[in-house]
């Protein structure tokens, strides 16, 4: 049984496109990690979204020259990764090394594969995450819940 979409990651694509530079970069991920604090608390636990506010907070005083501003770039990506849907990642676009955002990691061998939404229920009960991979090449990144499977992402 294949349940809705699963609404509490935030959605594939990019945060910031077309620079690499430190300040622009720093901006735009702490910008981003404070929408995902706001739209997404209950991913991570209260320590560590305590830790995430004082790290935007941090990154508002920012000087793009100062030595430690590459460890901000740093610290961002890790913040930003520990809202990433499973499946995905944040980082550098895998055709754009300028675009940074939440993307799918690569489908391996080991992840389980469907060619139908209906054969999901087919899989073992032990297999807790699932691909449906159409002829296509459209991908639906699934998790199984007590309810069924539920659509955590798909890209077309």
């Amino acid at each position: 049984m294949l349940c809705d979409h699963v609404t509490h990651y935030p959605s594939i694509g990019s945060v910031s496109e077309g620079t690499l530079r430190t300040g622009d970069l720093v901006s735009a991920f702490a910008d981003a990690l404070a929408q995902c604090i706001k739209r997404h608390p209950r991913l991570v636990s209260t320590p560590t979204r305590k830790a995430h506010r004082k790290l935007v907070a941090e990154c508002s005083a920012f000087d793009p020259d100062a030595e430690e501003s590459d460890g901000f770039v740093d610290e961002l990506f890790d913040a930003l990764n520990d809202y990433a849907a499973p499946g995905l990642f944040f980082g550098a676009s895998e055709s754009d090394g300028a675009s940074f955002g939440f993307w799918p990691l690569d489908i391996d061998d080991d992840m389980a594969r469907v060619d139908d939404s209906a054969k999901l229920d087919a899989l073992p009960a032990d297999v807790s995450e699932a691909c449906i991979v159409s002829d296509h090449g459209n991908v639906t990144f699934c998790v199984r819940t007590r309810s069924g499977w539920a659509i955590v992402w798909d890209c077309v």
